[in-house]
């Protein structure tokens, strides 16, 4: 694939124990912004197909997002939407996918989304009740049960492996 990719729009939302907002309304708020920062404006029917980052939602309560639940949250039910789920580079790897839909030639505009609500339960039943997405190695370690997130355990792996190991940063 050799086709060139832009991104041009980007939105965002505050980040935080976001209590008072539903899942849906911070996918509208995201989206909003993403439409309103687009230089020359977009018409969001020239968005043509979607790609929705969610790893936790069916760990922590809220169920799991269907893609066309974003096409719904953003009033645009005739696109394809998908879902992907990785962890913690869920976001990452929706991005890539979205432009890897603009690279192919599939589409011209597409969107790429990632919306989580980690908090809304105790940190011990959102991330230690996942198991942390990093399977049976970190799911029952303790710092999962204290809410400590990916990056800390590997920390701790790495620490521990230059103990062990010998291996130098």
């Amino acid at each position: 694939m050799r086709g060139k990719v832009a991104v041009i729009g980007v939105g965002m939302i505050k980040f935080g124990e976001l209590f008072d907002k539903s899942l849906e309304t911070m996918v509208q708020e995201a989206y909003l912004n993403c439409l309103n920062n687009v230089d020359k404006g977009i018409d969001p029917k020239e968005i043509k197909a979607a790609w929705f980052g969610q790893w936790s939602g069916g760990f922590i309560g809220q169920g799991a997002q269907s893609g066309q639940s974003l096409a719904s949250f953003i009033g645009n039910r005739d696109i394809p939407v998908t879902r992907l789920e990785n962890a913690c580079p869920t976001g990452g790897d929706t991005f890539r996918h979205a432009c890897l839909g603009v690279a192919s030639g599939l589409y011209d505009v597409v969107l790429a989304l990632g919306a989580e609500k980690m908090r809304d339960k105790p940190a011990a039943e959102s991330l230690g009740g996942a198991g942390g997405g990093g399977g049976a190695e970190t799911g029952n370690h303790p710092a999962w049960m204290i809410g400590q997130g990916g990056p800390a355990i590997q920390a701790l792996h790495a620490t521990r492996q230059i103990y062990e190991l010998g291996h130098t940063m």
